[in-house]
């Protein structure tokens, strides 16, 4: 759908919901404009360890382009 919404519409930035990082990782950022996904993690310490990893996957990404 993502592919869809992009040909109809060229200038909305398109994000793809992720119910966890390792899911927003696997959807990859080729497909999106904003990365994005919701932490429901049982302790902050974890919450805090996945918006790390996100950091970094969208370090890796934006130096890519």
């Amino acid at each position: 759908m993502a592919g869809v919404f992009r040909e109809l519409d060229k200038v909305t930035p398109i994000t793809i919901g992720s119910t966890t990082e390792r899911e927003m990782e696997a959807t990859g950022s080729d497909l999106v404009d904003v990365l994005c996904f919701h932490d429901y993690s049982a302790t902050r310490h974890q919450i805090d360890e996945n918006i790390e990893r996100a950091k970094a996957y969208a370090t890796k990404e934006a130096s890519k382009s």
